[in-house]
């Protein structure tokens, strides 16, 4: 009797103990757990997006982060101060804001930067003690670009799509400063005279490539920026000096004889061209396979979300 009453004596302590570590298990996930506020207003970040370029007016687009699942569009910032100050931190510039109901928020100014130069950008909502800022270097422009046309390969009238196929060859000089060269191509009205070319007067060709190793196509037809192009790292350019061939794709539902090929040589800061990359993937990544790795938009801005860079441009034709 005695043996029986201490066998239960040691299973009631055992069950005591399971009961004990169970209740601390469970008390431990609970404390563990965290909820996503999917949609918590207070979460949005704010957002700016702005783009340099030298002897063009300075602009900044302001707006408020969307919600993991939020299905608006971003929520424009109309009580923000703007901010271009020197690296010294003298105030150059601020920017009036201009509401525009379809894109969101703009704050322009007459001020305009210039190349080799670097800046900071500062969007402050007091209301809110937000600041986010953002440095940004516009790049020294290409020098001596020129253009020859090589040869051109006519379409095949067979081909669903028929693609006339021109060679160029592009060289240019380059100071030795960081950045990444662009280069683009676009059909150009033959009839318009002023140059360099106003947007209504250029159209984007079909495609852009290269068999130089050393320079990166998007793989893009009629890509987010307009047109397909070609890039390489300023570091890679041997001696300061660059020839690169380069094949343009143009087909014939245009008026080909009454546009010529023109190329813009373009070099932008690093920070705009991992942001633009990053975006362009995290787009080309939107597809309905569940095994797509994830990708991060890069993002140079710092108390926010977004970037700011910075490029100049050369445009050039045969």
């Amino acid at each position: 009797m005695a043996s029986l009453f201490k066998f239960d004596v040691l299973r009631g302590r055992r069950l005591m103990r399971l009961l004990t570590l169970g209740s601390a298990g469970t008390l431990s996930l609970v404390a563990c757990k965290r909820e996503i506020p999917f949609d918590d207003p207070s979460s949005r970040m704010l957002t700016v997006y702005s783009e340099l370029n030298p002897g063009k007016a300075a602009w900044v687009h302001v707006t408020r982060s969307t919600t993991l699942m939020g299905e608006g569009d971003p929520t424009p910032v109309a009580d923000a101060s703007v901010r271009w100050t020197g690296e010294d931190g003298t105030l150059l510039a601020t920017g009036t804001y201009v509401p525009d109901s379809l894109q969101g928020a703009w704050y322009v100014t007459p001020w305009m930067p210039q190349e080799g130069t670097q800046y900071i950008l500062e969007v402050e909502v007091a209301a809110n003690d937000e600041l986010a800022t953002a440095r940004v270097s516009v790049p020294t422009s290409a020098a001596n670009v020129r253009v020859d046309s090589l040869f051109t390969v006519e379409p095949d009238p067979n081909d669903w799509l028929p693609i006339r196929r021109s060679t160029y060859e592009l060289e240019f000089e380059d100071d030795g400063t960081p950045g990444v060269f662009v280069v683009r191509a676009f059909l150009h009205n033959r009839a318009a005279t002023v140059w360099p070319p106003l947007d209504s007067n250029i159209r984007v060709v079909f495609s852009l490539e290269s068999q130089d190793p050393l320079w990166e196509t998007n793989g893009a037809i009629f890509s987010r920026l307009g047109t397909a192009r070609l890039a390489l790292n300023a570091d890679e350019i041997p001696n300061g000096e660059r020839k690169v061939r380069v094949e343009v794709g143009h087909g014939d539902f245009f008026v080909l004889s009454s546009y010529d090929i023109v190329f813009t040589v373009e070099k932008w800061d690093s920070d705009l061209y991992r942001a633009v990359v990053s975006q362009e993937r995290v787009s080309g990544a939107g597809s309905f396979n569940p095994f797509v790795q994830p990708i991060t938009s890069f993002s140079n801005v710092e108390g926010g979300i977004g970037f700011a860079g910075g490029k100049s441009r050369v445009w050039v034709r045969k």
